[in-house]
C-alpha cells in the first residue's frame, strides 16, 4: 500500500521522496563458563545477524511513512511464525504512517511501545545485544496502536500518549488487551531526557506498569548515559517486578571510532527473598571508510552474573542505500 501511494505521489505531483536501505549484519558471539558458578558450557552463537530493511520517505510536508523489517536471524522460523503475535517480536518492527500538523504529529500503524529510556533510543541493527539489558531483551516492543504527540515552539519539549495492543495478548486486536503510555522527551543543550510511564494490560482490566527514567549528558568527546526501569524483564507472560539500573559511559574523539562501557545492574522482587545480579562490558566500534559510516565494525566483551559466564561478539553493520528518490 505505501509503495502505491508513492508511485501516485511521484506522478501526481513530485511530491514524494523516499529511501531505501538494505542493512546486513553479521555477529559471532564465542562464550564459555568461569568460576564455580558456571554450568561448565561453552560454544558460541550468530547474535544479532540478519538482514533488515528500512523504507522511509515523505508525500508531502504534512505526511511521512517508515517501515523496517528483519527478514532473517538465527531463529528464522520464529520470526514468521509469529506473523500476528502480539506477545513476541518478528519480522516486522516498523510500519506506520505520520500526519504532522502545528505542533502535533499523529502516529499510526506499527511502533515502539513508549517505554524505556535512553537505551531504547537506538535502532535494534546498532545494539550491542550482550551489553543489552534484560528489559531489551525479553520485552515485545513494537505493537500496533497509534500516538499523539506535541512539540513545543523551541522544539525542546515533547509530550507523548499512545494506546497500543498489549504484549500480553496472544495475538493482537483479538485478544482485547491493550497498552497505554504516555512519555516526556526533552533535549536542553548537553543533557537529554526520557521519561515514560505505562499500563500494560495482562487480562481484561488487570494492569501491570512500567516506568522508564533516562537521561543523557554530552560534554565534549564523552557520553555518559543513565536508565532505570521498575522491571528486571519480562518472562513468558509476565513482567517481572524489581529494579534495573542501567548505565553507560562512551568516548568518541572522532567519526572514526568509539569506545565505551555499559552495565546493569538488577534487583528482583521474589516471595522468598531478593536476587541481584548484573551484566556488562566493553564495546567497540570502528568505521572503516573515510567521511562515511555505511560499514561498521563492532567487538564487544562482557560477563553476566546470572550465567557465570563471560561473553564476546565480533561483528560487521553494512549500510546498502539501494535507492533514494
Amino acid at each position: 500500500m505505501l509503495l502505491c501511494l508513492l508511485v501516485h505521489a511521484q506522478e501526481a505531483d513530485n511530491l514524494g521522496k523516499a529511501e531505501f536501505q538494505v542493512i546486513p549484519r553479521f555477529d559471532f558471539n564465542p562464550y564459555t563458563s568461569i568460576g564455580s558458578g558456571g554450568d561448565g558450557s561453552s560454544g558460541f552463537s550468530f547474535g544479532s545477524s540478519s538482514i533488515y530493511t528500512l523504507l522511509e520517505g515523505a508525500l508531502s510536508d504534512n505526511f511521512s511513512y517508515l517501515v523496517s523489517n528483519h527478514w532473517l536471524s538465527t531463529e528464522p522460523g520464529d520470526l514468521y511464525s509469529s506473523t500476528f503475535m502480539s506477545n513476541t517480536n518478528n519480522w516486522l518492527d516498523y510500519c506506520y504512517v505520520d500526519f504532522t500538523f502545528g505542533n502535533f504529529d499523529l502516529v499510526v500503524g506499527k511502533d515502539m511501545l513508549l517505554t524505556g529510556g535512553i537505551e531504547f533510543d537506538e535502532w535494534d541493527v546498532d545494539v550491542d545485544d550482550i551489553l543489552a539489558s534484560e528489559l531489551w531483551n525479553t520485552l515485545p516492543a513494537y505493537q500496533w496502536g497509534a500516538k499523539l504527540g506535541y512539540t513545543t515552539n523551541s522544539g525542546n519539549t515533547s509530550f507523548f500518549v499512545q494506546a497500543a495492543t498489549s504484549p500480553y495478548g496472544e495475538y493482537f486486536f483479538k485478544s482485547k488487551l491493550f497498552a497505554y503510555s504516555a512519555q516526556w522527551r526533552g533535549s536542553y543543550g548537553p543533557l537529554s531526557t526520557a521519561w515514560s510511564f505505562s499500563t500494560l494490560e495482562r487480562e481484561p482490566g488487570r494492569f501491570d506498569y512500567l516506568a522508564a527514567l533516562g537521561q543523557s549528558l554530552e560534554l565534549g568527546d564523552w557520553t555518559i548515559e543513565a536508565d532505570w526501569y521498575n522491571s528486571v524483564g519480562m518472562g513468558e507472560y509476565l513482567l517481572l517486578g524489581g529494579h534495573t539500573v542501567r548505565l553507560g559511559v562512551t568516548w568518541a574523539p572522532s567519526e572514526k571510532f568509539d569506545i565505551g562501557l555499559k552495565g546493569n545492574y538488577y534487583i528482583s522482587k521474589s516471595v522468598a527473598d531478593t536476587e541481584s545480579w548484573y551484566n556488562g562490558g566493553l564495546a567497540c566500534h570502528f568505521y572503516p571508510l573515510r567521511n562515511s559510516q555505511a560499514i561498521r565494525l563492532h567487538a564487544n566483551v562482557g560477563y553476566d552474573s546470572a550465567m557465570a559466564q563471560m561473553l564476546a561478539s565480533v561483528g560487521i553493520k553494512v549500510n546498502l542505500y539501494l535507492f533514494k528518490l
